[in-house]
């Protein structure tokens, strides 16, 4: 599951507390204990507009049929795809403010 923020100093916070986090004591210990390795496996970290809304349900639909399989999608006003959870658990809503 994700973190979202607000644009600005929120969003470039939230960028930061991730990078923490792969580096605080207790996660490299864990790599260092289970691998031998500080190394981190690689992960996306996503940054997009927090200005978007559920998707239409035509729109909604057309990616279930795309991808073969039912998901929540979220949208732009103007109706481009911003992202996608699984049809049991959405991602969480963006941070307003």
């Amino acid at each position: 599951m994700g973190r979202t923020a607000a644009a600005g100093r929120p969003a470039l916070l939230a960028l930061r507390r991730t990078w923490a986090e792969a580096w605080s004591d207790a996660a490299v210990l864990a790599r260092l204990r289970a691998r031998g390795s500080v190394a981190l496996d690689a992960a996306p970290v996503l940054v997009h507009a927090a200005d978007d809304g559920p998707a239409p349900a035509e729109l909604a639909a057309r990616v279930a049929e795309i991808l073969g399989e039912p998901r929540t999608a979220f949208c732009l006003p103007d109706g481009r795809l911003t992202r996608l959870g699984s049809a049991t658990r959405p991602p969480p809503e963006p941070a307003r403010g």
